[in-house]
């Protein structure tokens, strides 16, 4: 620590003898450190020069910062996070389900058909808690297409897509939020 201590020490002395130069905007890091290290005299810098300098050093150390999405969504409420999905294959498409975590917690249910006629769909959420939503109404859907929608009902456990067509039933296995 006193090691970092005394590079700061250094770093600061060195910002405080650096030229006063109105006329030149910092392009990249490289110029940043040139210019810190080539000073004449003992001119003060100015506000305007530390915050060129504070911009160019943050500008230079945003490429270079990653967080993990375990990270990121223990100290904010909006980042999403998505569970593996997991399709049934009906023989002419599958149907899919995702359980996504977020603001708010819910499931995606998602239909891709990939043969056959064209159909009018419904998506149904079926849950072992007992709870059961129905999607916004009927959709159709053709060969080549692919259809999704996500139900915004919070973390109800373990759930599971239904697909409703043409008086049948197909089931995606069951999902949850991670």
């Amino acid at each position: 620590m006193a090691r970092i201590d005394k590079h700061v020490a250094l770093l600061g002395n060195e910002l405080s003898r650096a030229p006063l130069d109105h006329g030149s905007v910092l392009a990249n890091e490289t110029e940043a450190s040139r210019d810190i290290l080539s000073w004449k005299g003992s001119r003060m810098i100015t506000g305007r020069r530390i915050a060129t300098l504070a911009l160019a050093a943050a500008c230079a150390a945003v490429p270079l910062t990653t967080v993990s999405a375990a990270e990121a969504h223990a100290g904010t409420v909006n980042v999403s996070g998505f569970g593996p999905t997991k399709c049934t294959d009906i023989g002419n498409g599958k149907v899919c389900a995702t359980g996504i975590s977020g603001s708010p917690d819910g499931y995606d249910a998602a239909y891709e058909k990939w043969g056959g006629s064209t159909v009018t769909a419904r998506f149904q959420l079926i849950c072992i808690n007992g709870f059961s939503k129905w999607d916004n109404g009927t959709f159709t859907i053709s060969a080549g297409q692919r259809k999704s929608f996500v139900f915004s009902v919070g973390d109800q456990g373990s759930c599971k897509v239904l697909l409703h067509s043409g008086g049948s039933a197909f089931s995606s296995p069951y999902v949850v939020i991670p």
